[in-house]
């Protein structure tokens, strides 16, 4: 083995020679002026800065043990900060929750890969160096000038070391040797894209001696007074200016510094107060905010006041660059979340970039701020089995590594106001492993702790554990949250760390969560899964798992956010900006239907019928053929992605054949009964097309006959192509029977072409619902009761058959059409509950189709 990688440092989640976790802050020389981006420091702009992102050069190993020297040739250069696989090295892949390698901690494969950086650095040597990379993903080792200077882990953690000792007068060669994977790798089973790299900044600082090292600033509030207190976390004394007022702090002592102009901290008036922390030659600004936040009676409070948390959960990412992401990025999502009317974000699962914390205090956002630990993958290996989860968080084996992580997350990031709580991970069962963590931030700080893995282990004693303040649970059933109202023991706030999964045509059972939300104080609020679909874009396409040569992959499940990979909205986003601005109802459907009309006498169709699937071949008027495919009873759509839970049920449709059972013949049409069968009856249904005038009146109505439920009752077919529609119903945009809320109820008019959601992976979408009226350049059409229909430029077929969105292509000579009875909900169900009862197709149903054709 290379003498690299003798001691095995990889097979233990220990740190070496790293510097202890302290608060993250840039100082600048005492005379230079502070210098600002989007409201927030620019650490670029310190003359104690010296960053070292750039290009350096770099050689990839596909088996860490052919590393044989650390001066080595290295063969090519690559950006940093960035991940590996997005600069063509290794290979991109996607996994949900199973690792990306066999299962056997503490132990990775043989054929782990590293990455050989290298960068020289020119330096007239003063003082002390410090060098600090904010995020290396998985674990990595440096060198200074061919010497060993430490081993570092934790992906999203900053990881600081003193360089001093090793340095040169001028030219200094940096080297930097990451492994792809290492026994951490077993506490970071994220869901998520698996990049590798030097992805985050690194630098440089240059410091006198005795310089600042660590402080605490936290708002207090006593007998209605605000102040800060200031702790002095250094081993030398350092000044304070606040308000012109100068302060000199000892060493490990704290004051109290009473705030006369008091400006309370809210997401609607992030107010912040400037405090100068300065010594020798250098000053640090920290911008903070005055606010409290503590539990009682089971109520979450924020500034003494009862708090909804309306949140989304949010990963690090961008289509290009993968997990790595700059301010610019982080700010315009910032903005874009603040704009749906969000008040709140979940760092799901790991920390973000330290400035991520810092807008957020500018801009007014609350942070549900999460450690970097995750180990999901434990339960695969058995059959998702919780009990190997719970001895896995009980063994002992990553005790330190999981300490260390919440040291990380809480020193990092302690002085930030938009921190409200702390949660010590995802998706990791619970015990002892937790236990050091969970008592080192209560011994350090008055914010509660969150954790949702509570609910994995079986409800004794350890599951009302006084470690963690805040229970937690993802995509509860109504049954779930009753439990936890009625649970006697239960004297913590509940917090919905992740709901209404928003892949792909979604979100469609989020206004029922809020209702329950707004009732109970002791409801804390929820979070959306997820802020961004996840995908890379090669050669200008978005591509996701299964489009890799990847050993395992979880498919497009990383392809549910509530904007795309390029931030653009969708229903799902506005229908979440509604309920959160505060609508939880939609409007009254208002639209007039009609009756059943009297026939005439006359009739001006030429109309041809077909036994064999009880529809209509052809239809004529003056000649004219009208329906390019026939008129069929229709009980399919293209599968959305919170029915592949349902794909069995569902292929049974799509493959089923309709078996007509009478057939009679009438004065100006005929009617039709009928069987849809598969391997089991599905339904009955009966069907009268009758004749009238220029109108083809067609009766329908269904019977389910067993267990087996479509996703729609209603007809479809093809015409010629039409431009535009106009339609009395929920609109704008997209509706249906569960999502439509951020629509109005009113007449819209809207392009064919433009009729086609949003997703990446296509699916049904373009539906309306509730429509009483609806007008097209080749028929107007009413009911008897409101409906849902679809126009499209795609066919049903070829949407389902599609995996890209860039792979449509429009038909150029058809449009195609749906006319509903009934349409099931979205829901959410791809990783939440079943679709509800009231959205779900009725036992029974009819409707009146009144289509009148323009000659």
């Amino acid at each position: 083995m290379s003498k690299i990688f003798q001691n095995k440092e990889y097979l233990s989640t220990d740190r070496i020679n790293t510097l202890p976790f302290r608060s993250h802050y840039i100082p600048f020389d005492v005379d230079q002026d502070f210098s600002f981006i989007h409201g927030i420091i620019d650490k670029t702009k310190s003359n104690k800065f010296i960053s070292l992102n750039g290009e350096w050069e770099f050689k990839e190993h596909k088996i860490f043990t052919d590393l044989k020297s650390i001066d080595e040739k290295l063969d090519t250069t690559i950006n940093v900060p960035s991940c590996v696989q997005m600069k063509g090295y290794d290979y991109i892949q996607y996994t949900n929750y199973t690792y990306p390698f066999p299962y056997n901690p503490p132990y990775v494969p043989k054929t782990n890969p590293c990455f050989h950086y290298r960068k020289v650095v020119n330096l007239k040597l003063k003082d002390r160096y410090y060098l600090i990379f904010e995020g290396v993903d998985n674990a990595f080792y440096v060198y200074v000038n061919n010497k060993f200077v430490g081993y570092s882990q934790i992906s999203h953690s900053k990881s600081e070391f003193d360089i001093t000792e090793y340095l040169l007068e001028g030219d200094n060669i940096i080297d930097v040797v990451v492994l792809k994977w290492s026994k951490s790798s077993y506490l970071e089973d994220q869901d998520k894209f698996r990049f590798s790299g030097i992805f985050r900044d690194v630098y440089l600082l240059n410091r006198k001696e005795n310089h600042i090292w660590d402080y605490k600033i936290e708002p207090i509030k006593k007998d209605n007074e605000w102040y800060f207190d200031i702790t002095n976390l250094s081993k030398t004394p350092f000044k304070v200016l606040f308000d012109n007022g100068n302060y000199e702090i000892n060493s490990q002592e704290t004051l109290s510094i009473k705030v006369e102009n008091v400006h309370i901290w809210t997401t609607k008036n992030p107010y912040l107060y400037d405090i100068v922390i300065f010594n020798n030659d250098e000053k640090i600004l920290e911008r903070v905010g005055l606010r409290n936040v503590y539990i009682k009676d089971s109520v979450f409070y924020i500034n003494d006041e009862k708090i909804k948390l309306k949140g989304v959960n949010r990963h690090e990412s961008n289509p290009k660059t993968g997990a790595t992401v700059s301010i610019e990025d982080t700010y315009q999502d910032l903005l874009l979340i603040k704009s749906i009317n969000a008040n709140a974000i979940r760092t799901s699962h790991y920390p973000c970039i330290p400035e991520f914390y810092e807008l957020c205090d500018s801009l007014g956002i609350f942070v549900l701020s999460e450690a970097d630990v995750e180990t999901h993958g434990v339960v695969v290996p058995r059959g998702y089995n919780l009990e190997d989860w719970r001895t896995f968080a009980n063994s002992g084996m990553f005790d330190d590594g999981v300490f260390d992580r919440e040291v990380s997350l809480y020193e990092r990031d302690k002085n930030r106001t938009s921190i409200i709580m702390w949660s010590i991970g995802n998706e990791s069962s619970f015990g002892k492993m937790f236990y050091k963590g969970c008592d080192y931030i209560k011994s350090k700080d008055s914010r509660p702790i969150h954790y949702e893995g509570l609910f994995n282990i079986d409800r004794g004693d350890e599951y009302y554990t006084d470690k963690v303040d805040i229970i937690s649970r993802m995509y509860p059933t109504k049954k779930d949250i009753d439990d936890y109202l009625n649970d006697p023991r239960e004297t913590r706030p509940l917090c919905i760390c992740e709901y209404t999964h928003s892949m792909g045509n979604s979100c469609g059972d989020a206004r029922d969560y809020w209702e329950i939300i707004n009732k109970h104080d002791n409801m804390l609020g929820a979070f959306v899964w997820e802020w961004c679909d996840h995908a890379v874009e090669i050669d200008g396409k978005l591509l996701y798992g299964t489009d890799f040569p990847e050993h395992h992959n979880d498919g497009h499940f990383c392809v549910d956010g509530l904007v795309t990979p390029y931030r653009k909205f969708k229903s799902n986003t506005l229908e979440i900006k509604a309920i959160y601005g505060g609508k939880t109802k939609p409007d009254e459907i208002n639209g007039i239907c009609v009756e059943k009309p009297k026939i005439v006498a006359k009739p001006m169709l030429n109309v041809l019928f077909c036994d064999e699937y009880a529809g209509i071949s052809e239809i004529y008027i003056n000649n004219k053929l009208i329906n390019l495919s026939p008129i069929k009873p229709c009980f399919v759509r293209a599968d959305i992605d919170n029915e592949m839970h349902l794909f069995n049920q569902l292929e049974k449709v799509r493959k089923s054949n309709i078996v007509v059972t009478n057939k009679e013949v009438l004065e100006n049409g005929i009617s039709y009964s009928a069987t849809l069968k598969s391997e089991e009856d599905i339904l009955d249904f009966s069907i009268t097309y009758l004749v009238s005038g220029e109108s083809l009146i067609i009766d329908y109505s269904y019977e389910l006959l067993g267990s087996i439920i479509p996703s729609r009752v209603g007809l479809y077919f093809a015409t010629n192509k039409i431009e535009t529609f106009d339609f009395v119903g929920y609109g704008p945009g997209e509706s249906y029977i569960d999502k439509c809320v951020h629509n109005d109820y009113d007449k819209h008019s809207f392009r064919v072409k433009d009729n086609i959601g949003n997703y990446l992976k296509p699916q049904e979408s373009g539906s309306r619902y509730g429509v009483t009226e609806l007008e097209t350049s080749l028929f107007n059409l009413k009911t008897t009761k409101p409906y849902s229909f679809n126009i499209q430029n795609y066919s049903i077929e070829h949407i389902y058959q599609t995996k890209h969105d860039y792979e449509l292509v429009e038909d150029p000579n058809k449009t195609y059409i749906n006319l509903d009875v009934f349409m099931n909900g979205v829901g959410s169900n791809s990783c939440g509950p079943v679709l509800e009862e009231k959205y779900s197709l009725p036992r029974i149903g009819s409707n009146t189709f009144i289509i009148e054709f323009k000659k």
